[in-house]
């Protein structure tokens, strides 16, 4: 292993995490602000995310109302029922 890699103290080792870090960031940033396809897809997937946040509150009072209304199912399926509705929340 080459000597000049290693740090001498701690301090040295964090000061060099953090320089590579932000030069990740700002990696990371310049991708998101380069214009092309990759700001589409931001959009697109925010856009997706706001729709699925919408429906959500639009339907989750049905849902239970629904789930509630079950009578007569076995505990297994009402079991499932209830984790299928806890994982689309």
């Amino acid at each position: 292993m080459n000597q000049d890699l290693l740090p001498e103290s701690l301090s040295d080792l964090y000061e060099n995490m953090a320089l590579a870090f932000s030069s990740q960031f700002e990696n990371l940033i310049e991708l998101v602000v380069t214009p092309g396809w990759r700001q589409y897809q931001l959009i697109i997937i925010l856009f997706l995310w706001a729709l699925a946040f919408v429906l959500r509150l639009l339907t989750q009072k049905r849902w239970e109302a629904w789930a509630r209304a079950r009578t007569g199912w076995p505990k297994w399926r009402l079991r499932t029922l209830v984790q299928l509705m806890r994982r689309l929340t």
